[in-house]
């Protein structure tokens, strides 16, 4: 194995890199994406390179997958139907939203506001507090929280976003939660607060732990499609997500 393919899916373009560490030819594609189908795109572009190139599906070892199906999801809102857990007391936290330097000098009146990506339907206060030094003050009632997280899922909830207020000093009551919801539905998808941002921030790790939710299951799908018509062609290669900040993911 002696090739790496480096892929760009965007909304109008896939772009694809294939360099060839043999005689260290780099070679290029360019073709339009079809977002309702990313993958079946990539491959039609890998099957150019292939034709140009003395490389085969079988010398790529390594593959590093870079895309904006996320964003397009959010902005056409069709991801998951997200359901929220919070601290009693704190649904509202993603309607009211966060302050900053820019925020708190703009006119509230002519401000636009996206809806939430877990609407309040789906927002549920768990009877919980922890300190801001993770010290608990009020302990998790297991009862009252598996009967909300049974509402939320008699109501269609496909992804639980859990963010309780002061998570980062102190994650136990998120993880009991975590252990409830698989008690009750063990296949349903949950995403922590604490796991993914230990900020204290509330609106802005809510918002993350939201949107790690509703984007979820697309790209679970994109990425084991890549995988499978990867292993189809034999190609045992390794494939990583490319990040904002310039590194990867497995």
């Amino acid at each position: 194995m002696s090739a790496r393919l480096g892929i760009d899916v965007g909304g109008t373009f896939t772009n694809l890199s294939l360099l060839d560490e043999r005689s260290g030819n780099i070679y290029a594609a360019k073709i339009p994406s079809t977002l309702g189908d990313p993958t079946s795109r990539i491959f039609s572009g890998l099957d150019e390179l292939l034709e140009i190139s003395d490389v085969s599906a079988a010398d790529i070892a390594t593959v590093v997958n870079s895309t904006s199906l996320p964003s397009a999801v959010v902005a056409e809102r069709n991801g998951s139907k997200v359901a929220l857990l919070t601290t009693q007391g704190f649904e509202h936290i993603l309607l009211l939203g966060g302050v900053s330097e820019d925020s708190a000098s703009s006119n509230p009146h002519t401000a636009i506001q996206a809806e939430p990506l877990a609407d309040l339907a789906l927002t549920r206060g768990i009877p919980e507090r922890m300190s801001s030094d993770g010290q608990i003050l009020q302990p998790l009632d297991d009862s009252v929280a598996s009967a909300l997280i049974q509402e939320i899922i008699h109501l269609g909830a496909e992804h639980i976003a859990v963010s309780l207020l002061h998570s980062y000093a102190n994650p136990l009551h998120e993880r009991i939660l975590r252990d409830l919801i698989s008690n009750i539905a063990p296949d349903l998808p949950v995403t922590l607060s604490s796991e993914l941002r230990r900020v204290f921030h509330e609106f802005e790790r809510t918002s993350l732990a939201v949107m790690n939710a509703y984007v979820q299951h697309s790209m679970i799908t994109h990425l084991k499609s890549l995988g499978d018509k990867f292993a189809d062609l034999s190609a045992p290669a390794h494939i990583f997500v490319a990040r904002s900040d310039g590194g990867s993911w497995v």
